[in-house]
């Protein structure tokens, strides 16, 4: 009988939601620590960008106006993407300090939309530059980061709407293998 009791116990307390990579944390952790990653590499591939930008305008002769727009019409976007990124990234790591889903899921279909416009600026860039090579292997780590950033935001937004992922319950969904 008392078997059954704890069991019983153990069975009301344990947690309902997802642990993200099905051991590391709660999905709620997840979302802050994941994005708050995200948050850096956009932050550095603002830098990285703007080098580059600063080094080929350098390189190209003051009266070639062409080249020099070229580059313009190349980085920038890349630069303003990386912004975006940013802002989607902090908005994420709100909603999931804030418990809300709609900004959570707003940063994860912006992460996934922004794949296809970086990619689709990496294919111009092939088409219009003559020295520029796409690179797959660059290709293979932003899909990986945008799947796992979009794996966590969607489970997370899944818990808070089933109700299981909110303020008052977090105490009970709360976990982590290796951090506060």
């Amino acid at each position: 009988v008392t078997e059954t009791i704890i069991h019983t116990e153990e069975v009301l307390n344990s947690p309902e939601g997802h642990t993200c990579c099905f051991c590391f944390c709660d999905m709620r952790r997840a979302v802050i620590m994941v994005n708050s990653f995200w948050i850096l590499i956009n932050v550095a591939g603002i830098f990285a960008a703007r080098a580059l930008y600063a080094e080929a305008k350098e390189d190209i002769a003051d009266d070639n106006l062409g080249a020099r727009r070229d580059v313009d019409d190349l980085v920038l976007p890349v630069i303003v993407l990386a912004c975006i990124g940013v802002v989607m990234g902090v908005l994420a790591v709100i909603g999931g300090l804030r418990y809300n889903k709609d900004y959570v899921m707003f940063s994860a279909v912006s992460v996934l939309v922004l794949l296809v416009v970086g990619y689709i600026l990496n294919y111009r860039a092939f088409l219009e530059v003559e020295e520029y090579q796409f690179d797959f292997q660059n290709a293979v780590p932003s899909v990986l980061v945008a799947s796992v950033i979009f794996y966590v935001d969607v489970f997370f937004v899944k818990e808070v709407y089933e109700g299981i992922m909110t303020e008052e319950r977090y105490s009970e969904e709360a976990y982590s293998c290796c951090c506060i």
